[in-house]
Formats: C-alpha cells, sequence, structure tokens
C-alpha cells in the first residue's frame, strides 16, 4: 500500500482528495497511467526497443479492507468501500 496517500488536510478520517487522484485514468499524469508510462520507458532503455510489451500485472484496489494496510488510508472508510473497488477497476477496464 502507497504510504503516500494521505487523508484530506483537517481531516482525521475523509480521503476525498485522495480518492480522486487514486481514480484518474484519463490523464498521463495519473497515477498508474504514469507509472506505466515510466515502466514503458525503463524496458525500452532495457531492451533498446521501444515496442516491447509491458504487462501490468499487479494493480488492485481492496475490499473490503485489508487487514495488512496500515497507511493513513485505514482511517477512510470511503477508501475500502465496494463502491471504491467497483470505481476502480472500471476505469483501468476502460483505460
Amino acid at each position: 500500500f502507497d504510504p503516500n496517500w494521505k487523508l484530506d488536510a483537517g481531516s482525521d478520517d475523509q480521503c476525498n482528495n485522495s480518492l480522486h487522484s487514486a481514480m484518474c485514468w484519463n490523464s498521463p499524469s495519473c497515477v498508474v497511467p504514469a507509472t506505466v508510462a515510466m515502466a514503458r520507458r525503463k524496458a525500452a532503455q532495457l531492451t533498446g526497443n521501444r515496442g516491447s510489451k509491458v504487462w501490468v500485472g499487479e494493480t488492485g484496489w481492496s475490499s473490503p479492507k485489508a487487514t495488512t494496510l496500515t497507511t493513513a488510508m485505514a482511517d477512510c472508510s470511503a477508501w475500502s468501500s465496494p463502491s471504491a473497488l467497483e470505481r476502480f477497476y472500471d476505469g483501468f477496464l476502460q483505460w
């Protein structure tokens, strides 16, 4: 779990800003697309082939809350909600 996700400023249980960022798929600056783009660049540097396939094999969402979630997001019930899981995977499949 990424420790960089933070609760909303002034809140001890809301994470609307982090959820919005995590659910972003339509911009190169969105977390998963940016990470995959970086992996693609690194694969091209390694292989010398810009057309190499890059498999996305580890991205996901937990609901209900994982017992191993120990970051600030553990305090935000919306983070591990079924609707967050559905939004994340819907976005991933549309991406």
